[in-house]
């Protein structure tokens, strides 16, 4: 996330602590993106850490595994108390003076990279970096630094869908339902669903990418800096102006029953039979098993199919035509690759040594000089220009569906809510779809009013 706080080269190697000989040790605490063990985010991070650590010798690493349903509530409250390791899993929940602003640092030298002259010049500026209005928080500053950038899709055992009777493409949200209704009566798990928030997350957000397009524009208010304009993709700021101020609303706006009725359809279709009561973390061992015919996950869970005894390959979220939704227009999904992976923060609490063998460590693993081996090993896409895209991820970049959208949801869960399955009781069949989408509305409203108060915005709007 920063930048080297004192100038050396990337040949010599020296920590912070260096010049002194005092060793420094740091601390990376966030959940396993990439297996289910308790202890370690696996071989390649290991070597990873193995690599850095033979660079700066003065400088240990400790990395700290978090559980699935947990990590967020762990950080958020170690942010709060003051009490969080050096450096944070991006998608915690924090307030901005809870982590190091990085601009600053960012405009420095990455030693690790020859000739580079500023630190964010290396970033690939579409998904991070200059001119990327996701990139900044709610008051306009760096806060993180991707390791990677991630790509979603709908990874399809090839070799199961050939036993079922699957032959046909899948290009339609129709045909997928239909694919699944074949496997399903084949005896296979058409869908491997776990009870975690991320594939409901990924499904209606897919959805929305199509249905709530026509509103991107209208909502299209701020610039990155959260001045009066346009940006390329609607800002938290724009998003928040709409939805409490009633423009977009989860109770009004009708596409947003639509995608709920649409998730829980490829829920009931698809998904593993009382899905809710599948352990989280699950659904990974069961498509790698060769059990289910279709998986939502990222571009580095490829590294958890090497060596699987049946043929695999990857594809878009499907378009919803009219016969699906009368609000479908032709859009096609997108979702974009973005820098949502494997991000990380410095927390406010880090000083001294420990602040520049933070940024160090970072600033390694942002270049092909330590980060490429990662990359290949996990099938991760680069954040980075002077990396090159594992072959195994090459196909969730395709068409459309790698671009990102101006506007892909706009509702909001508050803190308490973050990391849910917050469409979980209409999912389930314990709450209706009205009051599914009413309980969607109040935590709209709560969930931007937060960020309104933490940003400072002092629209009229936002009090």
């Amino acid at each position: 996330m920063s930048v080297a706080l004192v100038a050396f080269s990337a040949g010599c190697g020296a920590s912070d602590g260096g010049a002194s000989g005092d060793h420094v040790t740091i601390t990376l605490s966030g959940p396993n993106q990439w297996n289910n063990s308790s202890d370690s985010f696996g071989k390649a991070w290991d070597k990873l850490i193995a690599g850095f650590e033979a660079a700066e010798p003065n400088i240990t690493v400790k990395t700290t595994v978090l559980p699935a349903n947990s990590w967020t509530d762990t950080l958020s409250t170690q942010l709060s108390a003051g009490t969080a390791p050096n450096l944070v899993f991006q998608q915690a929940p924090h307030k901005p003076d809870q982590v190091v602003a990085l601009d600053k640092y960012l405009q420095e030298p990455n030693p690790y990279i020859p000739e580079n002259k500023h630190w964010i010049d290396n970033f690939n500026s579409a998904h991070f970096g200059t001119g990327n209005e996701r990139s900044l928080d709610a008051n306009g500053h760096y806060t993180y630094v991707p390791f990677n950038l991630t790509s979603l899709g709908i990874y399809r055992n090839d070799t199961l869908l050939k036993k079922a009777g699957v032959t046909s493409d899948i290009s339609t949200f129709d045909d997928l339902m239909n694919a699944c209704t074949k496997i399903k009566a084949a005896g296979f798990t058409p869908m491997a669903m776990d009870s975690g928030a991320n594939a409901a997350d990924w499904t209606f957000w897919s959805l929305g990418s199509m249905l709530l397009r026509k509103y991107a524009g209208k909502v299209n208010v701020f610039d990155s800096a959260g001045n009066p304009g346009t940006a390329r993709q609607v800002t938290q700021k724009g998003l928040a102006k709409a939805v409490l101020t009633g423009e977009l609303s989860a109770t009004s706006t009708p596409e947003v029953k639509d995608m709920l009725k649409l998730t829980k359809q490829l829920y009931d279709t698809c998904a593993t039979p009382n899905w809710s009561g599948v352990a989280a973390g699950s659904a990974g061992d069961e498509f790698s098993g060769g059990k289910a015919g279709f998986i939502f996950s990222t571009s580095f869970y490829s590294s958890w199919l090497d060596g699987v005894g049946f043929k695999y390959s990857t594809m878009p979220f499907p378009t919803v035509t009219t016969s699906d939704s009368e609000y479908a227009d032709g859009s096609v999904a997108q979702f974009g690759a973005s820098d949502g992976g494997t991000s990380y923060m410095v927390s406010a609490t880090t000083k001294g040594s420990e602040l520049a063998a933070s940024i160090k460590f970072l600033q390694y693993v942002t270049s092909a000089k330590g980060g490429q081996a990662w990359l290949d090993a996990t099938g991760a896409i680069p954040s980075t220009l002077d990396a090159k895209t594992p072959a195994t991820a090459a196909g969730l970049l395709r068409g459309k569906w790698s671009e990102t959208p101006p506007i892909k949801f706009f509702t909001k869960a508050p803190k308490a809510k973050s990391g849910q399955n917050v469409y979980e009781g209409y999912l389930i069949g314990s709450k209706s779809l009205d009051a599914q989408a009413e309980q969607m509305e109040t935590d709209s409203m709560a969930g931007w009013k937060e960020v309104a108060t933490a940003s400072g915005w002092t629209d009229d709007w936002a009090k």
